[in-house]
């Protein structure tokens, strides 16, 4: 189904980075990973399959879609493809969805847009009634309850932002879907949701499943290919990859899913760093000329000694992220909260804890390079 052929391509203003002789070749209904670093080339490789990367120039090689090359399609060509056809899950949620229209807005987009094809029978309200039961039945199959339809990206958790990204893919039950890390900010149970229901959807598309969790491609895909800086080293099927690996940087990556595990240190009247006592974190929410408060988490008391780990664990949408925001002071808080055994104001605690945020590309600013922000 997608035949990708001696793949070379590069960036158009920097050519410190290069996709290097890339073939990959994917039949339909079968299910192919590729794993690798951050940083070597997987996401670019997936958009490039797309022609989502406008910055990239193809050196040499071809990608086909049932034998019809995808790099001499124009814009428009494209655009039939492109959601019917073959589909994209993106690995930044946040920054994928529009803050301007609302979920069910965003999930059906792909489905009026592909209408006449895929429904040439449907107008007016029969179409709408259609789309409204594909719509309860995708946010179903992703787990998310039939409210948060009439809801904007930034009132989800990120987990929930991932699975609106999911269902906007799988509308049209595409042939080919390309996953680029598709469970990276979802719980464990709703992974589990997740990845059993792309393996349903498998009966139907073709897969490729782009992931650093080695764990679930283990046990979801039938072919693996190893790409490190810009190189396909390995590509084999799955049972091969894991048992018998080839090259030392695929024995490496196996070899990363046995993490290291801290032992329990026990802390015997070690200083308090960190004290929260019946901790509330609200949001303000304007009616016409009134104000109101809707609590996102209620009555939390945490003590984080010198030295000590705190883990933080719950469902996508429980309220960790907005717990860490209201520590901050970055959304409105009640209770008390000790630094040291201090209370103290917003502007101290900024100085004296950081945060790294759930989504980089929406906390990094595009208008600076790097060495600019982090010397910030």
């Amino acid at each position: 189904m997608l035949k990708i052929n001696n793949l070379c391509a590069t960036f158009a203003h920097s050519h410190h980075f290069a996709l290097d002789n890339i073939s990959l070749h994917i039949a339909p209904q079968e299910k192919v990973a590729l794993v690798g670093e951050s940083g070597s080339g997987k996401s670019m490789l997936a958009q490039l399959i797309l022609k989502l990367q406008s910055n990239v120039i193809v050196q040499s090689g071809d990608i086909c879609f049932n034998n019809t090359s995808l790099l001499g399609l124009d814009s428009k060509q494209m655009r039939f493809l492109r959601g019917k056809d073959i589909a994209y899950i993106p690995q930044e949620p946040l920054s994928s969805l529009n803050p301007l229209h609302k979920v069910d807005k965003q999930i059906l987009e792909s489905f009026y847009l592909h209408s006449d094809v895929l429904y040439p029978h449907l107008r007016g309200k029969a179409l709408n009634l259609k789309a409204q039961e594909r719509l309860e039945e995708l946010l179903s199959l992703v787990g998310l309850n039939a409210n948060l339809a009439e809801r904007y990206p930034f009132e989800l958790s990120g987990g929930q932002k991932q699975r609106v990204a999911i269902a906007m893919s799988i509308v049209n039950n595409p042939a080919l879907l390309i996953c680029d890390e598709p469970t990276t900010a979802l719980d464990v149970l709703v992974q589990k949701q997740i990845m059993d229901m792309l393996l349903r959807l498998s009966t139907k598309s073709a897969i490729l499943f782009i992931s650093h969790d080695l764990g679930v491609v283990r046990g979801f895909c039938d072919k693996v290919a190893v790409l490190k800086d810009g190189k396909i080293i390995e590509s084999r099927s799955t049972k091969d990859i894991f048992h018998k690996p080839k090259h030392q940087y695929t024995t490496f990556l196996i070899e990363s899913l046995n993490l290291p595990h801290r032992d329990n240190t026990t802390f015997v009247d070690t200083d308090s760093t960190l004290r929260a006592m019946h901790f509330d974190v609200q949001v303000s929410q304007r009616k016409f000329f009134k104000i109101h408060y809707k609590t996102l988490v209620s009555n939390v008391c945490f003590n984080v000694r010198s030295g000590e780990i705190l883990g933080i664990a719950g469902a996508s949408g429980s309220g960790k992220s907005s717990l860490a925001l209201g520590i901050l002071r970055l959304l409105e808080t009640k209770g008390e909260l000790y630094l040291h055994n201090t209370q103290v104001e917003t502007k101290v605690l900024r100085k004296k804890i950081s945060i790294v945020f759930q989504d980089p590309f929406s906390s990094l600013s595009p208008r600076f390079c790097v060495g600019d922000i982090i010397a910030e």
